[in-house]
């Protein structure tokens, strides 16, 4: 369920210039689930290696999906604009 969370999560903002936010979200993601495992433990503590391995197995790692169209840096306007 997590993983189908956060893939659709970094799928809606996988855009150019946003790769630091998702990276910081999903670290977030770890932390609190962290938090809930050792609060919820009773017999054993999680401890961070533990924690890493299944983070990186579940947890997708943030990418950008949506490349920066070439069109989009040099904007090409025919004829006279009405805005001036």
């Amino acid at each position: 369920m997590v993983e189908v969370c956060c893939t659709g999560y970094f799928n809606y903002h996988a855009v150019p210039g946003n790769l630091a936010s998702l990276r910081s979200f999903r670290l977030q993601v770890i932390r609190r689930w962290m938090r809930a495992l050792r609060r919820r433990s009773q017999k054993s503590r999680m401890t961070w290696p533990r924690l890493v391995a299944i983070a990186a197995r579940w947890l997708p790692q943030p990418s950008i999906l949506i490349p920066i169209p070439i069109c989009a840096s040099t904007p090409n306007i025919r004829g006279k604009s009405r805005m001036q």
